[in-house]
């Protein structure tokens, strides 16, 4: 998915989002139950501010949980957004 380097990331899904991730990554995607209400998914990506800006147009429905440094990137990235457009 767009440019940068390439890593495996690991993302909790809400169910609902299921045909989003089988669209974006293929039908052969393993989406692994982690509760009643969420699915967990490893994704080869690579990793770019579109990437992240993806991530954030899915709101609350899915999370980066891996690597630690991808989850902190898009830490950093929620961060500049609210220095770049102020704390509401």
């Amino acid at each position: 998915m767009f440019g940068g380097r390439e890593q495996t990331v690991r993302l909790l899904v809400d169910n609902s989002l299921a045909g989003v991730i089988i669209d974006r990554f293929g039908k052969s995607v393993m989406m692994i139950p982690a509760d009643e209400n969420h699915f967990t998914v490893n994704v080869t990506v690579l990793v770019s501010g579109q990437f992240l800006g993806w991530i954030f147009s899915l709101g609350e429905k899915v999370k980066i949980i891996g690597p630690d440094e991808m989850a902190e990137q898009m830490k950093k990235e929620g961060e500049r957004l609210l220095r770049q457009y102020g704390q509401v």
